[in-house]
């Protein structure tokens, strides 16, 4: 009996463990999205200039400063994005992940009356698509596996929309402020198909769907103690007030009559594996609470010249979820640590940095360079080493018994580990009443991935290119 439920609790978080392999998102760094014409030629450094509708997002204080009646900022992003696992199946035999999109990027509009600023903003931070599918012949990560066949499809989005205000209390000092809604959705599809040297076949399927709804403010100050020199900072934290969740996962082989199936939402979770019934904690559509404190200085050489440069922390982040099932047949109970979970976050600082010259009286050149850290754990090959012999003693699942009726399974960590570097480049046609612009921002870095947690760690190439058109107007 005992015996039996081990199996069961294995087979369901193996089951579970599949959501840990393809997936590529960038919830693994803080910094997503770049906005503007100037902002982004200068690598996100902006917190003390903000002088323009996107100062709603880097710092609401600098639209204190906007010198025009009128001000409107429209903007489009292409995005390439690339994960490179390098010999994951074997050597050679590397997963690729990639996401290619063309989206609207930034929409503002700002209003100076007397000394007040309002200004509405909607801008995209994350929008990425992964539709992919990879066939690999005798993957050498398990030897009894002829054929793999895995199809993905993940989507990511992220959108802030509101209000802001920005009130220059002299020409030396400002302050303002932010209110943005703050929405954010998910869909993860996974079909997997092993085929073995014997003919049998196991497969796997995962339908997922989450989407959270918060709300971020932001409050900004600036300060220019001199002629030349500004400082800024601004400090934000996004609360999360509503959402949904749903997952369903089914596991069938040949080798089996019987079917495993799951299925989650907020309210209850629970799994059938053959004549066992295992009902878990409610899943969660909750996102990390990061508390970002952005300052910076902007140096005006004189009027074709100025230096920038900003320094961005955010908090770490950890949330208390159960995560334990209940087997109704037998009544076990299987415990995990309750913070190692999804939501868990490292705290991060970042450096972003630039200038920006006219080369003439329209044409502005600007370049810049980038810190996009990893918020997650730092991934120990040896420690994993450890885990996955372990978990191939243990069948794959690491339950550990503690009594006849109680479990212990060890928890699953993030799974991505790469920090990035980055440099903009942008060039822009400027007079007084229009603007246009082009900056390209690249990334790239290499770290630790584990697509799949009985394997050991994949080496990743992580590059990322995304491509602004900025336009504005004002009178």
């Amino acid at each position: 009996m005992k015996k039996t439920v081990l199996v069961c609790i294995k087979n369901l978080f193996l089951i579970c463990g599949v959501l840990n392999f393809s997936i590529f998102a960038d919830e693994f760094h803080n910094i997503n999205g770049f906005f503007g014409e100037r902002a982004a030629g200068m690598g996100g450094a902006f917190s003390a200039i903000s002088d323009d509708v996107t100062g709603a997002f880097y710092n609401p204080a600098g639209l204190g400063y906007i010198t025009n009646n009128s001000y409107t900022i429209n903007a489009s992003t292409y995005q390439s994005k690339e994960l490179k696992n390098q010999d994951f199946f074997g050597p050679n035999q590397n997963y690729n992940q990639s996401s290619r999109n063309y989206l609207p990027n930034f929409m503002g509009f700002a209003k100076r009356v007397d000394k007040f600023t309002f200004a509405f903003t909607i801008l995209t931070k994350i929008n990425e698509a992964f539709d992919q599918s990879e066939r690999v012949q005798s993957p050498l990560y398990n030897s009894k596996v002829s054929q793999l066949d895995v199809s993905l499809f993940l989507s990511n989005f992220n959108l802030l929309a509101g209000p802001s205000i920005g009130y220059a209390i002299s020409s030396k000092f400002s302050v303002g402020m932010s209110l943005l809604g703050d929405y954010t959705s998910s869909r993860l599809l996974v079909n997997s198909t092993e085929v073995s040297y014997s003919n049998t076949i196991q497969s796997n399927n995962i339908n997922e769907k989450k989407i959270t709804h918060a709300f971020s403010p932001i409050i900004g100050f600036q300060f220019m103690p001199f002629k030349k020199l500004s400082l800024g900072l601004s400090l934000r934290k996004n609360y999360v007030f509503d959402g949904k969740i749903d997952r369903k996962l089914n596991s069938s082989s040949t080798f089996s009559t019987s079917q495993n199936v799951y299925q989650g939402s907020e309210y209850l979770s629970a799994t059938v594996i053959g004549s066992n019934v295992i009902v878990s904690d409610p899943l969660t559509y909750r996102l990390p609470e990061v508390f970002e404190i952005r300052t910076g200085f902007a140096y005006f050489l004189n009027s074709r010249f100025l230096f920038t440069a900003d320094v961005i922390y955010n908090s770490n982040y950890r949330k208390y979820m159960a995560n334990s099932a209940y087997s109704l047949s037998n009544n076990v109970y299987n415990i995990t640590d309750p913070y190692q979970n999804d939501l868990l976050r490292q705290k991060t600082l970042n450096f972003a940095g630039g200038f920006e010259f006219f080369l003439t009286d329209t044409i502005v050149l600007r370049m810049g360079y980038l810190t996009n850290r990893a918020n997650s754990r730092k991934i120990s090959w040896a420690e994993e080493a450890l885990l996955v012999a372990a978990r191939s003693v243990t069948g794959g699942g690491f339950v550990i018994p503690l009594n006849d009726k109680l479990n212990y399974t060890l928890a699953d960590k993030r799974s991505q580990d790469i920090d990035l570097y980055g440099y903009s480049l942008g060039l822009g046609y400027e007079t007084f009443s229009s603007s246009f612009s082009v900056s390209f921002i690249y990334q790239r870095g290499q770290g630790s991935t584990i697509l799949d947690k009985n394997q050991l760690p994949a080496t990743s190439l992580y590059t990322d290119l995304s491509i602004f058109l900025s336009a504005s107007n004002r009178y």
